[in-house]
């Protein structure tokens, strides 16, 4: 694997193979920031339900 300086002296292969590696990189961050939010809505709905047990309106906090 080289690192390649000036993108005019690759390959289309070597462009594509880099283009390649930055789109799986952003579809894994794009995956793990998903996870993130559905961590983060899991934990409002549970914090909710927790209010409602307590009589509490989380609509009105």
């Amino acid at each position: 694997m080289m690192n390649h300086q000036w993108k005019q002296n690759c390959t289309p292969e070597e462009t594509a193979e880099e283009e390649t590696k930055k789109a799986v990189k952003s579809e894994k961050r794009a995956n793990q920031e998903a996870k993130r939010a559905a961590q983060a809505d899991a934990r409002a709905e549970r914090l909710a339900a927790k209010l409602r047990e307590l009589n509490i309106d989380p609509e009105n906090i």
